[in-house]
């Protein structure tokens, strides 16, 4: 499988007739959102533990496409890492550029579904769209509107 270039209309593809599965990795919340509380790239189901609702876990280094669901087991802060471009969470700034101003409330027992959209041609701001899952019966809803730091 080659890589897919603007010039090449061949785009590369995984199939599988079985069906793909991907090993859950497991994160821990930190006050800061480094170190165990960083969602490791490529992870694309996660599985998030907090002992405090303060500490923070932190999205990996933006690329578009990814999908990443996160199973949460105690209640913590969604956070993205600073970039060139200002990131977005449901269309809320999530930085200033140089500095967290956002953060989502992931609840204790919820199911999260983090798309990476892409990036805005009229601003430049890389986004993500968070839902959540009804855990009572799959029903999604909005994964909230990020608070101030």
């Amino acid at each position: 499988m080659g890589r897919f270039s603007p010039s090449n209309s061949s785009v590369p593809k995984l199939q599988a007739t079985a069906g793909i599965q991907s090993d859950m990795v497991s994160v821990t919340a930190t006050a800061d959102g480094t170190g165990t509380g960083v969602i490791p790239a490529g992870a694309s189901i996660v599985g998030v533990l907090s002992d405090n609702q303060h500490k923070i876990v932190m999205l990996p280094t933006y690329n578009a496409g990814d999908i990443i669901i996160l199973s949460v087991a105690g209640q913590c802060e969604l956070q993205t890492p600073i970039a060139a471009s200002v990131t977005t969470i449901n269309t809320t700034d999530m930085d200033d550029g140089s500095a967290a101003v956002k953060e989502l409330q992931l609840d204790a027992g919820g199911i999260y579904k983090c798309v990476a959209i892409g990036q805005n041609p009229s601003n430049n701001k890389l986004q993500w769209m968070v839902s959540e899952f009804s855990s009572n019966d799959g029903t999604v809803g909005t994964g909230g509107t990020p608070q101030d730091v």
